[in-house]
């Protein structure tokens, strides 16, 4: 079969549940497709062998329908012809035992090495009998049964490794190193972390920590390259692979009640600290060659992706963190008995206090006539006699006061909201009466694009100077409570953004918010800092006497030029001093000598290309005059790095202080100097150009001036070796329908063609039908080979046009939709693997050259439908009712317009099943339901 890309793919219905409280209406729809498969072994074939692991084990087989593949070795010196594969990967030495019990037929037992079927290398072998090797750590071993003569039948495999005396690695974690912090933080729905299933997207509560697996054992644990490692998968979103359940976290009450649930996805095992080494160790493993060594730890920092336990929603209280390392008992180890630790922890209300500006009479001043600030109404409540506009409700609301200083347009937004808000503006000293408060302006949605419309709001009205205005802001209540978080509000945005403009600001010392989401550049405006920008806001200062003065924007939420320049037209200005980064963190800071009565221009910008942190776009701008005196304060700490060799890294610390702050960043506890790939020792921001093995590790970084100093956190360079991987994408799917496997490459660039078998399970996945990706360059060519998906293999081959090359990065290449059985059970765990037949893996250069090319199998991960039904109870409420997966947690979510949704409940559910009631008369029709797991 041959497609040239641009044939449309298949479509197929989906089925939206619509709740209208007016009517009862319950529409499902249910498709059984028919399906029939051969009754052949799973593991039949040597490129589908099946994983084992652990220390000793029992796994139930049969060559019952099974083959031989072409160029297969003859097993023990029999021909055979029917054998099933296994794999075993040895993570520490001793000895290997391997023998069948209850086989039904006379068996032959082999063993190799090899990654290939023509590469082999036999180890030991048996006739109906058990065999033992002596093992090599790191070395993947590939176990054969086949029957004597041909013969078939059903037998138990059985395993069991034999440390050598006082041998053996022993993991463990160190619970007086589990630093617990919970924070919040906002995903967006395409974070890799989501798409690993670690969080949902929205803002979420996590419980962070540091974890230190140490090797107390007297043998190293070892892995070696991930690439050729059964016991890790490819994930494609972070371009390296995981080891499953390195570690499982539960939250647990006082009382041993699991509420909440997680897993660490191992990444990169590798030594970090020497613990209880020799005392002149050096470090063996690293992410490229992984592992342990004896008597050294590896460490995930708390910072690092997935490194958390998703909380949100969980009560106020006393629990503990259960850390377990290796919960499925993957890792042979000569001590299981210390794998588990636990740390009690207290997670405090987040709402234990409001808001100081949560009622009226206690509304925050706003200093000047343009300024940002920040503020969170999660803990806001609702006062008494508090007005409300119509269909809206009060309930979350945090004032302000303003008081400009001249008449004229004013306007106030809430852009760089985490929410959607409502903004209220009053005038008056009191609430519950008409006399007491009127509202001069209100706005819901600024609006914009009618399908996605800009969800914070804008308010604009004719101000008096010396009148006070009271601003509320709240979130969108419907009914069901309204969503909080971070509130950003924004005085006169812009009004300083052209030269003649700018803002006045006076003293020797003081600061000034701003934000720069709609500030633009002008004809005639210099290139700040000598970058790039296009996103200034301009300030006037008359220096009060003849001093140095230092400048900075620490506290900017994006990375900033700063300027400051002589001069009166925007055209002709005289620049005086510069800076971009000096600040740290992408912020800048300058020192300027003054001449006391210059006016002096300020200008600062956003670097072009730099985007928005959490797209806010708030400044601050702060001034110091030779009086200032503080010790350092860190505003930013430097965060971990997981990235690849040859790649570059910054790492960055933000700090404010009196000038001069000095910086000395450590790695591994010893200071670090400039050097040939390094530079910024001692500045704000390290940068690490072309990433060696030798620059991963610990680094921490310590600021001091003459009253002091002070240390950042600890934090993790990770990199990996960036590999060109073929690879199926994993993907949660459900029994009884269309799957739509995706075959994609991490290409490096100068891929022109892709060629390569697919192999899977037959009697769980048939009928395929192969279909050109979604990243495929027009004008490529799709060949497929279904000449043998009797055995469950696809031949795939795709070619790009003359003369051209794959773009860097990932792309889907080819979609293969297979029909999944219904007997499937859930959580069962399909792969999608790689071979040589039909068509043999080749990926191929503009010049027909072979390109080395790491394979990695897709996992497909069979899940119990969750089934949400709807119920209007006599009261007109409506009754959530869900039938799902025992021990996980979901969220109930409602929306009025399928853009925003609001949560209901977060629960966890021990059987399966779970109820929520919806009490809320919402206002609007219809109204959508949904459940997410977290």
């Amino acid at each position: 079969m041959k497609f040239l890309h641009g044939f449309p793919s298949r479509v197929r219905p989906t089925a939206r549940c619509v709740w209208r409280r007016a009517s009862q209406l319950l529409l499902l729809l249910a498709f059984w497709p028919c399906w029939a498969g051969a009754a052949v072994p799973t593991n039949d074939g040597f490129s589908a062998a099946k994983l084992v692991t652990g220390a000793v084990g029992t796994i139930a087989g049969s060559t019952l329908g099974a083959t031989k593949d072409p160029g297969e070795p003859d097993h023990a010196g029999n021909a055979g012809g029917k054998s099933v594969w296994y794999l075993w990967h040895c993570s520490s030495g001793g000895t290997f035992d391997l023998s069948l019990s209850d086989a039904t037929f006379g068996y032959l037992l082999a063993v190799y090495t090899g990654s290939s079927i023509d590469t082999l290398t036999p180890i030991a072998s048996a006739q109906s009998s058990s065999v033992n090797i002596t093992l090599v750590p790191g070395v993947v071993y590939r176990i054969a049964v086949d029957g004597i003569d041909g013969a078939s039948g059903t037998f138990n495999l059985r395993w069991r490794q034999t440390f050598r005396i006082g041998g053996g690695p022993d993991l463990t974690c160190a619970a007086n190193l589990v630093n617990i912090k919970v924070v919040d933080q906002n995903f967006p729905s395409n974070d890799c972390e989501v798409e690993e299933r670690c969080t949902v997207a929205g803002k979420r509560r996590l419980l962070r920590f540091d974890m230190h697996t140490l090797n107390l054992g007297s043998e190293d644990l070892v892995f070696g390259s991930p690439a050729n490692s059964p016991m890790f998968q490819y994930a494609p979103c972070h371009n390296h692979y995981h080891f499953e359940a390195l570690a499982t976290y539960r939250v647990l009450t006082i009382s041993n009640d699991l509420v909440r649930l997680g897993n660490k996805f191992g990444f990169c095992l590798e030594d970090v600290f020497n613990v209880a080494g020799a005392p002149n160790a050096v470090r063996r493993y690293t992410c490229d060659d992984q592992g342990i060594q004896a008597g050294f730890s590896d460490i995930y920092n708390a910072d690092l992706p997935c490194q958390y336990v998703d909380i949100t929603g969980l009560p106020a209280g006393d629990y503990q963190l259960e850390i377990e390392i290796d919960p499925l008992h993957q890792i042979p180890e000569s001590n299981d008995d210390n794998n588990l630790v636990r740390v009690p922890f207290t997670l405090a209300d987040p709402c234990a206090g409001r808001p100081a500006n949560d009622d009226f009479l206690a509304a925050e001043p706003l200093p000047g006539d343009i300024l940002s600030v920040t503020g969170d109404n999660t803990c806001a409540t609702k006062q008494t006699g508090e007005p409300r506009q119509i269909p809206y409700l009060v309930s979350q609301s945090i004032w302000y006061t303003w008081t400009p200083s001249v008449s004229g347009p004013a306007t106030l937004s809430t852009e760089g909201s985490a929410f959607d808000t409502l903004l209220y503006v009053y005038t008056g000293t009191s609430l519950g009466s008409t006399l007491g408060a009127t509202r001069l302006a209100w706005n819901d949605d600024i609006g914009g694009d009618p399908i996605y419309p800009n969800r914070q709001s804008l308010v604009t009205f004719n101000a008096v100077a010396g009148t006070q205005y009271h601003i509320s802001v709240d979130g969108v209540n419907s009914g069901a409570g309204a969503p909080g978080g971070l509130v950003v509000l924004n005085v006169n945005p812009g009004a300083n953004d052209l030269f003649d403009a700018c803002q006045p600001i006076a003293g020797a010392e003081g600061s000034a918010t701003g934000n720069l989401l709609h500030a633009t550049s002008e004809p005639g405006e210099p290139s700040h800092a000598g970058q790039p920008g296009g996103n200034s806001l301009w300030y006037c200062w008359t220096a009060p006497a003849t001093a140095t003065y230092s400048w900075d924007t620490v506290g900017s939420s994006v990375d900033t030029l700063l300027a400051i320049y002589t001069g009166d037209t925007v055209d002709a200005l005289v620049p005086v001093v510069s800076d971009d980064d000096s600040g740290g963190g992408g912020t800048s800071r300058l020192t300027l000598q003054a001449v006391a009565g210059t006016q002096y221009r300020v200008a600062l910008d956003r670097k072009l290309g730099s985007g928005l942190l959490g797209g806010t776009g708030l400044i601050r701008l702060s001034w110091h005059g030779p009086a200032y005196s503080a010790a350092p304060q860190i505003v930013l700490q430097p965060h971990s790095i997981a990235t690849f060799v040859t790649s570059n890294a910054t790492l960055t610390v933000s700090a404010t202080g009196s000038s001069p702050l000095s910086y000395q960043w450590f790695h591994g506890g010893q200071p670090v100097v400039d050097g040939a790939n390094v530079t910024g020792a001692h500045a704000p921001n390290l940068q690490i150009r072309a990433i060696t093995e030798a620059d991963r590790g610990v680094y921490q970084v310590r600021i001091s001036n003459p009253l002091g100093s002070i240390d950042s956190q600890n934090i993790n360079l990770v990199a990996a070796s960036r590999s060109r991987v073929v690879y199926v994408e994993p993907m949660l799917v459900s029994p009884g329908t269309v799957v739509p496997v995706t075959l994609a490459i991490a290409a490096k660039g100068a891929e022109h063609s892709v060629q390569c078998s697919l192999i899977y399970d037959p009697t769980k996945l048939s009928s395929p039908l192969v279909l050109p990706g979604p990243d495929l360059p027009q004008g490529s060519t799709l060949e497929s080979d279904l000449s043998e998906v009797a055995t469950g293999r696809i031949g795939i081959k795709v070619t790009l046009p003359p003369g051209g090359v794959m773009p860097s990065g990932d792309v889907s290449i080819a979609v293969c939709e297979l029909q999944l059985s219904p007997s499937v059970v859930w959580e069962e765990r399909i792969p999608v693997c790689f071979d040589d037949q039909p068509v043999m893996r080749v990926v191929s250069g503009l010049d027909g050259s072979t390109l080395t090319t790491v394979y990695a199998c897709g996992v497909l991960i069979s899940q119990k439908p969750d089934v949400l039904s709807i119920a209007l109870l006599g009261d007109g409420s409506v009754e959530l009712q869900l039938s799902g997966n025992p021990g996980v947690t979901y969220e109930f979510q409602f929306s009025t317009d399928l853009q925003t949704w609001s949560t209901l409940a977060t629960q966890l559910t021990q059987n399966g099943s779970l109820t929520v009631t919806d009490g809320a008369n919402h206002g609007v029709s219809p109204v959508f339901y949904r459940t997410l797991r977290r």
